[in-house]
């Protein structure tokens, strides 16, 4: 229970944090996403995405939770607090956002420079202008996996979606479901 609690707790400190981070009283900085398929009545504003919350807990071989978190301007901030990356030194680890069928869809590895210490632990905040969650139908909390070999696997509402994946020395060691939330 203590546990469960903990991590509630650390989602609502990255969850204020992103908040903070986000808070910014100037125009978009980057070109929007449209999520609305006509423009009624001329409007002259800029359409805005929908604010965006997901989040991914890891629970095997991982422990932690990942916060995604979508503004307006569609541009996407991470963070995230990760223990049990085992011997640093030795391994080398890569972040990576897949459909659930295990189509890599983004590499995150780069945009995440995550610094893992010596006990296994990183923690890790940015931002990214290029990963949408939903500001149109391309974004990963709707994808859906058309692989037919997964599909044979999966029941009619499992393949929709994304995870978040890290891999150990280029293999799967561990998977979270990324959920809106």
């Amino acid at each position: 229970m203590s546990n469960k609690v903990t991590l509630f707790t650390l989602a609502l400190i990255l969850f204020a944090a992103i908040v903070l981070s986000s808070v910014e009283a100037h125009e978009c900085p980057y070109s929007k996403r449209s999520n609305v398929p006509l423009n009624k009545r001329n409007e002259t504003k800029p359409e805005k995405c929908p604010c965006s919350l997901g989040q991914a807990i890891f629970e095997k071989n991982v422990t932690g939770i990942s916060v995604f978190a979508q503004n307006e301007c569609g541009v996407t901030s991470i963070t995230g607090f990760l223990t049990g990356l085992k011997e640093p030194s030795k391994n080398v680890y890569n972040f990576f956002i897949t459909d659930r069928c295990g189509k890599i869809i983004t590499n995150l590895t780069d945009v995440l420079n995550a610094k893992i210490s010596a006990d296994g632990v990183t923690q890790f905040t940015a931002k990214d202008k290029d990963l949408n969650l939903d500001c149109d139908k391309d974004g990963i909390f709707n994808l859906f996996c058309k692989d037919e070999k997964c599909e044979k696997k999966v029941y009619k509402r499992d393949g929709q979606g994304a995870d978040m994946l890290i891999t150990q020395n280029n293999g799967p060691y561990a998977r979270a479901n990324l959920n809106k939330f």
